[in-house]
Formats: C-alpha cells, sequence, structure tokens
C-alpha cells in the first residue's frame, strides 16, 4: 500500500488486531473440530443453535475490534489507499464469513 511514515504508526494497531483475531479463529476451528470428532449419536439441534450463535457473537466481537483498530489507519490514507484496504477488508470479511 506504500504507507507513508505517518501512516505505518496507524498500521501497527491495525495489523496487532488482525493477528489476534486470526489467531482466535484458527482456536474456534480447531476447537470446532475437536467437539465434532467427540460428538456421538444424533445431533443435538439445541446445543448446535447455541454453538451458532456463540459463533456469531464471538465474531461480532472481532468485527468490531477490527474496524476499531482500522479506523485510524483508514482515516490517514489517500483515496487509492482506501479503495486497496477496503478490498482487502471486504475480502477478509467475505472469507471470514464462508468458514
Amino acid at each position: 500500500m506504500r504507507l507513508t511514515p505517518e501512516q505505518e504508526k496507524n498500521w501497527t494497531g491495525f495489523e496487532s488486531a488482525m493477528r489476534d483475531i486470526g489467531k482466535k479463529q484458527a482456536d474456534r476451528e480447531m476447537k470446532r473440530r475437536a467437539d465434532r470428532a467427540q460428538q456421538q449419536g444424533s445431533v443435538d439441534i439445541i446445543e448446535q443453535m447455541r454453538r451458532g450463535a456463540n459463533s456469531m457473537s464471538e465474531r461480532s466481537v472481532d468485527q468490531k475490534t477490527l474496524a476499531d483498530a482500522a479506523q485510524p489507519l483508514f482515516a490517514s490514507l489517500n483515496d487509492q489507499q482506501k479503495r486497496r484496504l477496503t478490498e482487502e477488508l471486504v475480502h477478509i470479511i467475505n472469507e471470514r464469513d464462508v468458514n
């Protein structure tokens, strides 16, 4: 994105948030897989609904955290850089929603 030294100061918080969120997502995925592997018998739809709701809540917090971290960086960018960051964030959000 060819950040200026001033913009790079805002990059640090954004990068840290991205890394933390990525780690949380990986940990949640590992837990989901372990839970599925241990599941025996018929599916408990009520428990499945609760897990789905919890997952949406966690992802909601992650998205707000990312938005808060991205805001100072986004505000410091020129129009071309904003378009580029927007494209990247849309890609990240869409990919996360698929998984």
